[in-house]
């Protein structure tokens, strides 16, 4: 009989109580590390999708310019700025090599473009004082009691596309060279000046520039180019119209900053400081037999008005697709808009409250440029000589100088002389001769009179008149209620370096 087989029995060995709070202190670190990483985690998505996009780049007097619409606004600049920039290059590319103004067109084109990418490095920045100088604009209206209505939003919208609701059926272009195919838009400015907008914000707000038009004309036979509107970027995916009008030869006007129009603007010849006659000369006529009938002037084109339907379809095309691009929603657009009205209405208030009269003085000077004309001069009217005869004979004041250096009146703000020399001469008496140096050169000065109050010029009126909201917003815009907390770190990615 076979013995029967044993499994031996198992050894069990003892955890020793070191060992199990050994193991559970284990346990309860890597639960708290893994609690760390989700935390952590959590942590950065709530800072990259809650706090960083509400921190502010700005705050103007306690109301805050968040991260996320600078951004926005930041990245629909650029898509303008880009927009401008290929239209340009269109444009170069439609120039005819056989027309003699080619060579001024092409030195014209490249220098605008040339500002676009200046603007490409400044446009961070720009933006953020534009969108500073806006909520300025907002918050002095509501100071002031105005406001924006649903219709007047609607009016500027529409104009800024281009659409006029009532338009004139008589109305035709003007058959000159000088007749440009404008923007629909009543503030387009050059792209020569900085791009100003563009970029920079020298423009407090960008309220030009339809993106579109859907205005056709008809080319006159004496006309040899084409002005185009052209949406925020000339990209297939954008909704874009044109406005086409044949015009002499032209040099480009872009809507400002925030816009999105490029067009045609004046001819060649104004460009260079002639005229516009040799765009539009015809030949000289010639003489005729009795009874022979005049030449019929070609008829103007009639402009075929933008309908409601069509402006709808581009307003609507034209907005989807900007948020799309930049994130700059409907409303940030309307919110635009609305600011614009409000900026015409402050500009009327500002202007409406300058005055008609201000303390004055009357000067003359001599202008040079060393110490040693100086020196040479002031030895000359010791011996006797008259100021006036120096003036006509060394002054390098061209505008002054046959005058024998009498500037006339003016106010501490006129803009005649150098600030430094216009505040030197109100701090003189009457017979008190000095010296100032300027960016100009070396201003001879002598205070003829003073007055205390007295009328101001119509020019000089004017020109307060016109600059009265810029003067307010370039001081309200260094008030110490004003906080910057911009940074590299909150441009947008993405933007290009040039366009």
């Amino acid at each position: 009989m076979s013995k029967k087989r044993t499994t031996p029995a198992r050894r069990i060995h003892a955890v020793s109580p070191e060992q199990l709070k050994r193991t559970k202190r284990i346990r309860i670190g890597l639960g708290v590390l893994a609690g760390l990483v989700v935390l952590i985690l959590a942590v950065g998505i709530f800072r990259t999708l809650v706090i960083v996009p509400n921190t502010p780049v700005a705050v103007v007097h306690g109301t805050k310019i968040t991260t996320t619409a600078y951004q926005a606004r930041t990245r629909y600049q650029s898509l303008n700025l880009a927009g401008q920039a290929d239209a340009m290059r269109s444009q170069l590319l439609t120039l005819d090599p056989d027309d003699e103004s080619t060579p001024l067109l092409q030195q014209i084109y490249q220098q605008q473009l040339q500002s676009l990418q200046s603007a490409a490095a400044t446009l961070p920045t720009q933006v953020l004082e534009a969108m500073i100088e806006e909520e300025l604009i907002r918050q002095e209206a509501a100071r002031r009691g105005l406001t924006v209505s649903d219709e007047e939003l609607e009016e500027q919208v529409g104009e800024w596309f281009g659409y006029d609701p009532n338009p004139d059926p008589t109305a035709r272009p003007s058959p000159t060279a000088s007749s440009v195919a404008e923007t629909p838009t009543a503030a387009a400015t050059t792209t020569g000046e900085a791009t100003a907008a563009a970029t920079s914000t020298t423009e407090p707000i960008a309220t030009t520039a339809a993106a579109t038009a859907a205005t056709t004309e008809t080319a006159s036979p004496t006309s040899t180019t084409t002005g185009t509107a052209t949406a925020a970027a000339t990209t297939s995916a954008e909704p874009t119209a044109a406005t086409t009008t044949t015009a002499a030869p032209s040099t480009t006007t872009t809507a400002a900053p925030t816009s999105a129009a490029t067009t045609t603007a004046t001819a060649a010849a104004t460009a260079t400081g002639e005229g516009t006659a040799e765009a539009t000369a015809s030949p000289e006529a010639s003489p005729t037999e009795p009874g022979t009938p005049e030449p019929t002037a070609t008829p103007l084109p009639t402009p075929t008005p933008m309908t409601l339907e069509s402006y709808q379809t581009v307003r609507a095309d034209y907005l989807k697709y900007i948020q799309e691009m930049t994130g700059f929603t409907e409303a940030d657009f309307l919110a635009m808009m609305r600011t614009s009205v409000l900026q015409e209405k402050l500009q009327e208030a500002f202007a409406a409250e300058v005055p008609l009269s201000a303390p004055q003085v009357n000067l003359r000077q001599i202008l040079v440029y060393s110490q040693e004309e100086i020196d040479s001069i002031n030895e000359r009217l010791e011996a006797g000589e008259e100021f006036g005869a120096l003036a006509q004979e060394l002054s390098q004041d061209t505008v002054s100088k046959e005058a024998g250096g009498e500037l006339g009146w003016m106010a501490l703000t006129s803009t005649t002389l150098p600030q430094t020399v216009v505040e030197q001469a109100f701090a003189m008496e009457p017979g008190q001769r000095e010296v100032v140096s300027s960016y100009l050169g070396l201003h001879l000065i002598e205070v003829l009179e003073k007055a205390d109050d007295r009328p101001l010029d119509q020019e000089t009126i004017e020109a307060a008149k016109r600059s009265a909201l810029e003067t307010w917003i370039s001081t309200a815009a260094q008030d110490e209620g004003i906080e910057r907390h911009w940074s590299q770190d909150k441009v947008p990615e993405g933007l290009p370096a040039s366009y």
